[in-house]
């Protein structure tokens, strides 16, 4: 595990018990606080495992590939927006 998913994972679970990312020594975790939240209601809802805790991030990465490619159809031909969420599907960025 990461370093920043360590993270992640402890402020969900304060998150969780506290209501706020907030640390023993008092500090905050404000990196991505909307998905903090919405990953400690994947935690509640299906348990602490590593499932519940990527869910969320999965999720975003799936309705940013749709988005891109209706964005993209708008002003491309088919072939091409869907050479633009092929690229972004592996790019290192999203993934």
């Amino acid at each position: 595990m990461a370093e920043d998913e360590y993270l992640s994972v402890t402020s969900v679970q304060y998150i969780l018990e506290k209501g706020v990312p907030q640390f023993p020594t008092g500090g905050y975790y404000l990196r991505g606080l909307p998905l903090q939240y919405l990953e400690a209601g994947s935690v509640r809802l299906f348990g602490d495992n590593e499932f519940a805790h990527r869910l969320p991030a999965a999720l975003f990465g799936i309705l940013t590939l749709v988005l891109v490619f209706l964005y993209a159809r708008i002003f491309l031909p088919w072939p091409v927006a869907g050479a633009c969420v092929a690229m972004l599907a592996v790019s290192g960025w999203q993934i």
